[in-house]
């Protein structure tokens, strides 16, 4: 949704072409940073393994990972 909403993408009929090639890279570096994508994956692996007893970390992480993959394109709209 944050991916849509930057790209200005508010109904189903805008091209999605951008927002597929982001969101193909978020996926790749969400994966590349925690290892795994699917939740029951992280909790086992990487929340628990870094006793951290919740997902707020790895969310916190993870918008990090987002912010990375966004900038450009944030930067970008901010200059037209």
């Amino acid at each position: 949704m944050v991916i849509g909403a930057i790209l200005e993408r508010s109904d189903a009929v805008t091209n999605d072409d951008r927002c597929q090639e982001l969101s193909v890279i978020f996926r790749e570096q969400f994966s590349k940073r925690f290892g795994h994508i699917q939740c029951a994956n992280l909790k086992s692996e990487w929340v628990e393994k870094k006793g951290q007893g919740s997902c707020s970390i790895l969310v916190g992480e993870t918008a990090g990972v987002l912010i990375d993959v966004l900038e450009g394109e944030i930067e970008e709209k901010l200059t037209i």
